[in-house]
């Protein structure tokens, strides 16, 4: 059976956000405390990252962010010959917004970008920070187009099952040329205390 590319992008997504919010730790204290979700809206009717475009190859959003790395804490050179990169790439620094602390991730197919988010977990990354970046975006975007709310699931990290408890909320804008844009809050919780908040907006391809 041959899977559809939105249904590749999507898998590939998720699995961006689970090892982000397994794997990072505390963040340090922001650079900029002024970042809020206003800056991931273009023009009313599409969701990009921010000081990004929709098809930059990893050098072009290199100049934009600071610098690129390969390791989900921010570790680590990418090689010289990303023109046709496939995966993902991650901020070296850390960025704020709406009072979280987070680390940016950027996913890339054939060399150009497609997906971007950011993922916060420690410090202040708490459930009630969660409701209020929902709301946040109530206000900015009207109702999310899908919504799950306390979804149990099952993972597995380095050969140990957890149980995390998973809600997320999605809005979809598209363009006046059909091009499809979709931004997806999300909180994973693996305890009261252990709680990660991510925010990734994605360019979705045409049916």
């Amino acid at each position: 059976m041959k899977l559809n590319a939105s249904f590749l992008r999507r898998t590939r997504l998720y699995a961006l956000l689970f090892s982000l919010v397994l794997c990072l730790t505390a963040c340090s204290a922001p650079s900029d405390p002024s970042g809020t979700l206003s800056e991931f809206s273009r023009d009313g009717n599409a969701f990009c990252y921010p000081d990004a475009q929709w098809g930059m190859t990893p050098s072009e959003l290199q100049k934009e962010t600071g610098g690129l790395a390969t390791q989900p804490d921010g570790s680590g050179d990418p090689d010289d010959s990303l023109d046709s990169y496939t995966g993902a790439l991650f901020s070296k620094d850390t960025v704020s917004l709406s009072g979280l602390t987070a680390r940016a991730s950027f996913q890339f197919e054939d060399g150009a970008l497609w997906a971007a988010g950011l993922t916060a977990s420690g410090g202040g990354s708490t459930l009630e920070t969660f409701d209020a970046l929902v709301q946040e975006a109530r206000n900015a975007f009207g109702d999310a187009a899908q919504t799950q709310e306390n979804e149990t699931r099952e993972l597995e990290v380095n050969g140990t099952p957890i149980t995390v408890t998973v809600s997320s909320y999605q809005w979809e804008r598209e363009d006046g040329d059909g091009a499809r844009t979709r931004l997806m809050i999300s909180a994973v919780q693996q305890s009261e205390s252990s709680v990660a908040v991510s925010l990734d907006v994605s360019l979705l391809p045409n049916a």
